[in-house]
């Protein structure tokens, strides 16, 4: 009767047993203990294990140089794996981009100077922990200012040994040509622009007129005794127009002076476009930047360059091009100069502003081969087609058979 009643136990302890996961081996060594209570010990064991809930992993985010995130946690008892979660924004959607069984995890498909969010939960077989609290990353390569040595009387000054941080990512995705100018942040400043330049975006023709548009911080304003060409600002193009052929491009327009414009940033560029003509080959190219807190004029750009079919042997440099002018102090916060000179008075041929001089300077028709100042009432009157902006000097719009409006004589 006795033997009878445990083969029924086991037989009922096995189906249950095997219900929450237990081994048909290990069920059976339970149900037959001799004690007749194993089988229930073995389900108790069981369904103990089935309702533990693993915790939550406590994550932290590093930048691993310039090619990774680096997420890690501390291990998680019973967890067998975890899986990492991603999203652009903190509040937008996760989705897993990994699955590891070790305590971190390096995210390589991610652009730099962006910020990402991460969450990890630790999973074992068909359960799966709470999430992790978020964390952002990322890898920024843009300069500090702290690091950028003082300007001692040369247009720029070579950083991090010459070497650019572009990732293997950025390099690889470099052997066709492309173009992508960053947004405008809230105080309407141009941020980085990068180009793999290459033959096919080089321009044919003439630049046309960029005078429409008023970068942060631009005014016009000149120093005649002092500037070779007078006027302090450029609207300088962060990717050369002879690149890419970007033009009037508001996200590419930056305030910069004649000095960090002709002599900073003229000579990186025209070697970027001689390789290019040369060779034919491509070269990975970012311009960046670099403010002071809120001030609307940048104190300098970062250029980089990288030669992407000889892998940086034909072309590569890392430089900051000051965005000063000899002889002038500069007011960042808004663009307002002087001289430098303990008086402080304005330069003796004056400082016209823009209430003075139109922010497009010239505008020609093409059709009656007339150029008038941009507030002349005669340029409502023109068809866009005909509207030709340019920041050439009188004589040199003269020179290519435009005569002068009589109505605003320019």
């Amino acid at each position: 009767m006795k033997k009878n009643l445990k083969k029924l136990l086991a037989g009922i302890c096995l189906t249950a047993l095997l219900c929450v996961g237990i081994s048909a081996g290990a069920a059976i060594a339970g149900a037959l203990d001799d004690s007749g209570s194993g089988c229930f010990a073995w389900a108790a064991a069981a369904g103990s294990e089935s309702s533990a809930s693993l915790k939550k992993p406590e994550i932290q985010t590093k930048a691993s140089g310039y090619e990774a995130i680096k997420i890690s946690w501390a291990k998680v008892s019973g967890a067998k794996k975890y899986e990492i979660y991603r999203a652009s924004s903190k509040s937008g959607e996760y989705k897993k981009i990994a699955t590891t069984e070790k305590l971190s995890y390096s995210d390589k498909k991610i652009n730099q100077n962006k910020t990402y969010y991460y969450k990890v939960r630790a999973v074992s077989g068909n359960k799966k922990g709470k999430f992790s609290g978020i964390k952002s990353g990322k890898i920024s390569t843009k300069l500090s200012l702290k690091s950028i040595p003082a300007y001692s009387g040369q247009p720029f000054t070579e950083v991090r040994d010459g070497k650019p941080s572009f990732s293997a990512r950025m390099k690889s995705a470099a052997k066709k040509s492309y173009e992508t100018y960053s947004s405008l942040d809230s105080r309407k400043r141009p941020q980085a622009a990068v180009a793999s330049v290459g033959k096919d975006l080089m321009p044919e023709g003439e630049r046309e007129g960029i005078g429409m548009i008023k970068p942060a911080g631009f005014s016009t304003v000149r120093y005649d005794d002092l500037i070779e060409d007078k006027y302090l600002y450029n609207r300088c193009h962060m990717i050369g127009w002879q690149l890419t052929g970007e033009n009037a491009n508001e996200k590419n327009l930056i305030t910069g002076t004649r000095y960090m414009n002709v002599d900073g940033m003229f000579p990186f560029e025209n070697r970027i476009a001689s390789y290019v003509k040369k060779t034919g080959n491509h070269v990975l190219y970012r311009v960046t930047p670099v403010y002071s807190g809120d001030e609307l004029v940048c104190r300098g750009l970062q250029m980089e360059a990288w030669s992407v079919e000889d892998s940086g042997k034909g072309l590569s440099f890392h430089v900051f091009v000051y965005n000063v002018q000899p002889g002038i102090k500069i007011n960042y916060a808004d663009g307002s100069s002087r001289r430098a000179d303990s008086s402080g008075k304005l330069p003796a041929s004056g400082v016209i502003t823009d209430a003075d001089v139109p922010q497009s300077a010239y505008v020609l028709n093409k059709n009656t081969l007339k150029f008038h100042y941009a507030s002349c009432s005669s340029v409502d009157d023109m068809s866009e087609k005909n509207k030709i902006f340019s920041d050439e000097d009188r004589d040199a719009i003269i020179a290519k058979g435009y005569d002068p409006c009589k109505r605003c004589n320019p």
